[in-house]
């Protein structure tokens, strides 16, 4: 019971804390998620839809296509409110209702990937109170008084929310002959991904002729082990920061040797792996949003908003869905390499506030 109440109480965040955390989903969505467009798939016939449980389910076809161009506009409109802070919660839960739809959808196509935690973060986040500050909210409703009290709760719940969903994916490795030392799994993804995809970029050319059967068989344990320790080790803060950023390198060797990439997904991770309480970093970031960032959100700077929101429709009509750049590194690769890299500041921040990872005993708790 002691360590269920030090974990509920490892996440609780500031009002200025939870706001800076909206901002960097909100941003790193609008900066390097163009790809997510959805009217592709209005021109597919009925016999390529296969639902799986979600709301497709209730559907016998894909939406028509201008449906889809509609959802196009309107999920990027959500993460500019989301930006803004303008009717938070509303663009929330608009934001990840939306999002869950269409991704519904393309699910049909027989794929199911770790997209969904992108909108569910923001609709576990919603009731927190993360546009209480830094937002327009915060302007409009000035004087009223706020409750953040149940943030603790949600965050903590979109970290067990994040630890399953991973654990999901683990468990069916493990389950479905992943570790069997009769065959490397591993290997087998990269020569598919090698021959039939035709993702031939990076480390592929060299990794697809390294015949080690300890390396792959290697490779296959610290697949699996890494996606189930988060929901193993979520209990225990220190070791579940350990089981996030192994994650996050799982993600970043996949990228280098299969191409396959995972986007920003590390920032998610990232908001576990923060020492909220005791990290100067977010310390002097929170002093810099108070003196050089709050005041951007009054009445009179409300129209850059609009403009973010009007030039990144255009982009992203204008590039044909393609991205920011063309060919590798895109706009993909781009926010893995640099979310993982603010994780790995973090992770080692933490590291050097806390002692070493692995040390015994009580570490003094000292809140900057």
């Amino acid at each position: 019971m002691d360590r269920f109440s030090a974990w509920l109480g490892e996440y609780q965040l500031s009002p200025e804390q939870l706001a800076l955390v909206r901002i960097a989903t909100s941003a790193s969505f609008l900066l390097f998620a163009g790809m997510y467009h959805f009217e592709w798939m209005g021109e597919f016939p009925p016999v390529f839809f296969h639902a799986y449980p979600s709301f497709a389910f209730f559907f016998h076809r894909f939406p028509p296509v201008l449906v889809l161009h509609l959802f196009n506009f309107s999920i990027p409109l959500f993460a500019v409110m989301l930006l803004a802070g303008y009717k938070t919660k509303l663009a929330s839960y608009g934001f990840a209702i939306s999002f869950i739809i269409c991704y519904s959808f393309a699910w049909a196509f027989g794929q199911i990937n770790s997209t969904i935690l992108v909108p569910l973060f923001t609709f576990l986040m919603a009731p927190t109170g993360w546009g209480d500050k830094y937002s327009i909210d915060a302007y409009l409703d000035k004087g009223l008084k706020k409750n953040s009290n149940n943030s603790t709760f949600w965050v903590n719940y979109s970290a067990m929310f994040i630890a399953f969903a991973y654990f999901t994916s683990g468990f069916i490795k493990i389950a479905g002959g992943w570790l069997s030392v009769s065959s490397q799994a591993t290997y087998g993804y990269l020569v598919t991904n090698y021959y039939v995809t035709h993702r031939t970029a990076i480390l592929a050319p060299f990794l697809i002729h390294f015949h080690s059967k300890l390396f792959w068989e290697a490779g296959d344990y610290f697949t699996a082990i890494a996606e189930v320790s988060p929901l193993l080790t979520l209990l225990y803060p220190r070791y579940f920061r350990l089981s996030l950023f192994c994650i996050a390198t799982f993600h970043i060797l996949v990228f280098l040797g299969l191409n396959i990439s995972f986007g920003y997904y590390p920032l998610l991770l990232t908001v576990f792996i923060v020492d909220w309480k005791r990290s100067v970093i977010v310390r002097r970031t929170v002093n810099f949003f108070d003196k050089n960032v709050a005041s951007f959100f009054r009445p009179g700077n409300w129209y850059c908003f609009v403009l973010i929101y009007v030039i990144y429709m255009v982009v992203f009509y204008a590039r044909g869905f393609s991205g920011w750049l063309n060919g590798y590194p895109d706009e993909v690769s781009i926010s893995l390499f640099i979310t993982y890299g603010l994780m790995s500041i973090f992770f080692i921040e933490y590291i050097t506030l806390n002692g070493f990872l692995f040390a015994t005993g009580k570490q003094k708790e000292k809140t900057l």
